[in-house]
């Protein structure tokens, strides 16, 4: 029962709207549990995971009082409905047995770089003492060595929590109470309706489904600020993308088939990462190293092309499997000890990181947002001036449209 005239703290509203998952629904149903006691701390935890093709939500609340511990879960149910499921269950804080916290730190030694953390909260756990008389090796022996036990302890999964938690950027706030906001005025039916034809050929049973769970994610959005940031995310992630389109968009202009841009892109990722971690240089000559490293794979595709008539689909396929083990073998020299990951360039050298100029804060300060988006769309440029304005643009398109006429030609 909701008590009469209570409220949850604005804080907690603002959390549970920023997450976008039914605030309305998750701030009853703590308040069902609450039962007029005050609230002294929480805890909300949105989390979302895939099932197949489909994407479903969960949502953990817990809220802590004077005397209990409110544990809400709101599930997606999973059916072709839109219903929830809300839970909410309240433990006494003498009947829980242990909290534990795991972090998981990127460079233990400078205590710096916390990435996850898992809280695990037990109660109802039941313990027993195994008692029995302690054994002599000695079969002669008749001196009383005492007793010897052994402490168990069990306890179900349903009387635990465990809450897995990213460390992300959370400095949007929202300020209209629990009333989501949506993005309609940045909604792009054009790249969706593409993205759908795609689904279709690809697996035409399980495309609207996907369809519809992206376009359900989209509009949950709960914030114009949180927007912001999820676009400077999403155009972090497309920019290296850009990059190799270009790099088999100038191939193909020229009549060949750049299938190895994957390759060189780890080849010219796994250069750039070691310049910044073995070497501890800046950011431009880690820049330099990776174009470096990336025109050197792609060269040798070229010159087998040129030299030996090597299909060009052949060699750039099993180029990336020698650039993917060989940057492999590279990288693990720049590995943490401990874990089978690279050291954290942030605390590590942050020289390396692009700087960002300013752009993050136009996307929320989104940290993530460096000038390699505007570098991105600059190479583009550059590369259409190049193959659109320029004597060698016209005889790199000449070739690729008819390399007998073109060789012909002069």
């Amino acid at each position: 029962m909701i008590a009469e005239n209570q409220t949850l703290p604005t804080e907690l509203i603002d959390e549970i709207a920023e997450c976008g998952f039914y605030p309305s629904l998750v701030a009853e149903t703590v308040l069902m549990g609450l039962g007029g006691r005050p609230v002294i701390d929480y805890l909300v935890q949105h989390e979302a995971t895939f099932a197949g093709r489909e994407l479903h939500r969960h949502m953990t609340v817990l809220v802590l009082t004077e005397a209990q511990l409110q544990i809400c879960h709101i599930d997606e149910a999973e059916s072709n409905r839109a219903e929830a499921l809300a839970t909410s269950e309240v433990v006494a804080l003498r009947a829980i047995d242990s909290v534990v916290v795991t972090r998981a730190m990127a460079d233990p030694e400078k205590r710096s770089g916390l990435h996850e953390a898992w809280l695990t909260i037990v109660w109802g756990a039941a313990r027993r003492l195994d008692l029995g008389p302690a054994a002599c090796e000695d079969p002669a022996c008749e001196a009383d060595h005492g007793y010897t036990g052994v402490v168990q302890g069990t306890y179900q999964s349903e009387d635990s929590k465990l809450l897995r938690m990213n460390y992300l950027s959370t400095d949007a706030v929202l300020k209209n109470g629990d009333q989501v906001v949506t993005t309609g005025s940045t909604f792009y039916p054009k790249g969706l309706l593409l993205g759908y034809i795609v689904l279709l050929i690809i697996e035409p049973s399980g495309a609207w489904k996907a369809l519809m769970a992206i376009l359900k994610n989209y509009f949950y959005y709960p914030t114009k600020k949180k927007v912001l940031q999820y676009l400077g995310t999403t155009l972090v992630k497309t920019a290296p993308l850009v990059m190799c389109s270009l790099s088999v968009l100038f191939a193909y202009k020229a009549g060949l088939f750049n299938i190895g841009a994957a390759g060189q892109y780890v080849a010219g990722a796994g250069a750039c990462l070691y310049t910044a971690l073995a070497l501890q240089q800046p950011w431009y000559v880690c820049m330099l190293a990776a174009i470096v490293a990336g025109a050197a794979l792609g060269a040798i595709s070229g010159v087998l092309k040129a030299l030996c008539n090597v299909n060009e689909v052949i060699s750039c396929i099993m180029l990336n499997w020698i650039g993917l083990y060989c940057v492999n073998i590279l990288l693990t020299n720049v590995k943490e000890s401990a874990s089978p990951y690279t050291m954290d360039l942030r605390s590590t050298n942050a020289s390396a990181i692009y700087p960002s100029l300013g752009l993050g804060e136009l996307f929320n300060n989104n940290k993530a947002v460096t000038i390699a988006i505007p570098l991105a769309v600059i190479i583009a440029v550059v590369i259409w001036v190049i193959l659109t304005k320029t004597k060698l643009g016209y005889e790199l398109r000449a070739t690729g449209c008819n390399r007998e006429a073109a060789r012909y030609a002069g």
